[in-house]
Formats: structure tokens, C-alpha cells, sequence
């Protein structure tokens, strides 16, 4: 009896951890899954991150960052022009900002190499901004100038009211 308890055990312990092997690797592949990429929800695992997301910002220190994160989901009374400042730094793994539009398609905004000031295209209707990591970690902040006739809505709950503090962008 002893000895089918410890098998027991050890059976489980080998199913537990091949089930958690499993799900990071998952995480890990969304990076290059477009299809993935287009859909509403998310699926991602961080090791550590800090930061903070309203309508206007998000900041953010990560690491072990992988699968897709909605920053925001934007409805758009007409076609606008949006001006974005992304300052950061993907120290490890790979990391990018895109942009998904309800017609599905997909574009790559920031890949994690040098600080940007962009101009994106937003149609009439519905869209989001993502975070897309695999193995990421490193240091982000986005500015966005704000238009009327756009409605912002940020996904602020990933920090439970953990406020950036020092790092690259120390000034909040």
C-alpha cells in the first residue's frame, strides 16, 4: 500500500507539471499566431510586472511576459488619426504593440527597439491596442493624444492598484 501511494504521488506531481509546462508554452506560441492575435480575449502569464493604465497612458516594468494583452479597446465615431509616443525598452524575449481592427486585421505598431512617435490609422467602429510578448521583460510607456469622437476604454485591472515606481520612466 505504500508503495502504491508514492506512485500515486509521483504520477500526479508528473501530471501537474506537464500541465503547467503546458500552458506557458501555449502562452509562448501566441506571439506569431495572427488568428490568435485577432481574437477579443486574452491570454497571457507574467513573472513580475508594476505599472499603471488609464485612458490617456499605460506604463509598465515586465518580465516573463508571454501571450496577448488588451492595453485598450477603442470605439471610433469616424475615421481618426491618433498620434502615439511609445518610449521603451524589451531588455529579453520579444515583445510588440499592435493595433486590431473588428474587420480583422492586424497591425504591428512598436516591436520593442526604439522609442516611436506614430500616427495610427483608426476606422469608424471598434479596435484595440494589444501588448504581445513571448518570454518578454523590459520597460514601456505609451502616451496617447486623445481625439473627440473616440471613446477609450483601458483594461486597468492588471496591476490591483500597483503604482509604477522608478525604473526608466521614475517621474510618476
Amino acid at each position: 500500500m505504500n508503495r502504491s501511494v508514492k506512485l500515486m504521488v509521483i504520477a500526479c506531481a508528473i501530471l501537474w507539471l506537464g500541465g503547467c509546462g503546458g500552458f506557458a508554452s501555449k502562452q509562448e506560441n501566441v506571439f506569431n499566431n495572427e488568428n490568435r492575435l485577432l481574437e477579443v480575449g486574452d491570454s497571457f502569464t507574467f513573472s513580475n510586472k508594476k505599472g499603471e493604465i488609464n485612458e490617456e497612458h499605460a506604463i509598465i516594468q515586465y518580465s516573463g511576459f508571454s501571450g496577448v494583452y488588451t492595453v485598450w479597446r477603442m470605439t471610433s465615431q469616424e475615421d481618426i488619426s491618433l498620434k502615439i509616443k511609445i518610449q521603451g525598452n524589451n531588455k529579453r524575449g520579444k515583445f510588440k504593440l499592435i493595433q486590431t481592427i473588428a474587420d480583422q486585421q492586424l497591425t504591428t505598431i512598436w516591436s520593442g527597439e526604439k522609442d516611436e512617435e506614430v500616427i495610427l490609422n483608426i476606422p469608424k467602429g471598434s479596435s484595440a491596442i494589444k501588448w504581445v510578448g513571448q518570454k518578454a521583460a523590459g520597460e514601456l510607456n505609451i502616451q496617447l493624444d486623445t481625439e473627440d469622437g473616440l471613446e477609450v476604454e483601458p483594461q486597468a485591472d492588471l496591476f490591483n492598484g500597483e503604482l509604477f515606481e522608478g525604473g526608466l520612466f521614475g517621474e510618476e
